[in-house]
């Protein structure tokens, strides 16, 4: 929706449910005026989530609390140099399995707002959480002003409308 439309309250109203009902939430946002930092809003949420609860990361694989100490210092591990060309997919994979990990317990709510601002590699990483959540208790909410739309974030868009025809009421992608 455009700016002012009231996309934050909806938002935050949604989050503020969800913990009162015992979920886990989550959330990040990116800002024009950082720059299109790549995982930006995801960082800001996992570095949050990681803080409160470092047991999460503790149980994850050893690749994967890898790659989370890469994104965020609220995870202590020294950091190897990895090949670039794998670094993407091993980004996405251990995202998606501290998403699970956190959601396992009492479900969770992710909310990474303002997509608009953020850098395609974001977007990306955005797109597949949604994918991987499909049989999860995991609710991921994306934000973003409607106006101009960066070709990545028109085709993520574009894309997950398109999985409602595929996946049926079992997920709910709805555009506020």
């Amino acid at each position: 929706g455009e700016a002012g439309i009231g996309k934050t309250r909806l938002c935050d109203a949604l989050l503020a449910r969800a913990s009162a009902a015992g979920r886990t939430t989550l959330r990040g946002a990116t800002r024009v005026e950082e720059g299109a930092l790549p995982y930006a809003p995801i960082v800001e949420a996992l570095d949050r989530l990681l803080l409160e609860r470092p047991d999460l990361a503790a149980a994850l694989s050893e690749g994967a609390q890898a790659e989370i100490a890469r994104l965020t210092a609220a995870v202590p591990a020294s950091v190897a140099q990895a090949d670039p060309g794998t670094v993407r997919r091993r980004v996405f994979s251990a995202v998606a399995q501290l998403m699970s990990a956190a959601a396992r317990e009492r479900g969770a709510v992710v909310l990474l707002e303002d997509l608009n601002a953020a850098d395609d590699a974001t977007v990306q990483l955005a797109h597949y959480l949604v994918r991987t959540s499909r049989f999860q208790p995991l609710l991921v909410v994306l934000s973003y002003r409607a106006e101009g739309l960066r070709p990545a974030l028109a085709q993520v868009r574009a894309s997950l409308l398109a999985a409602i025809e595929r996946w049926g009421p079992a997920v709910a992608v709805r555009r506020c």
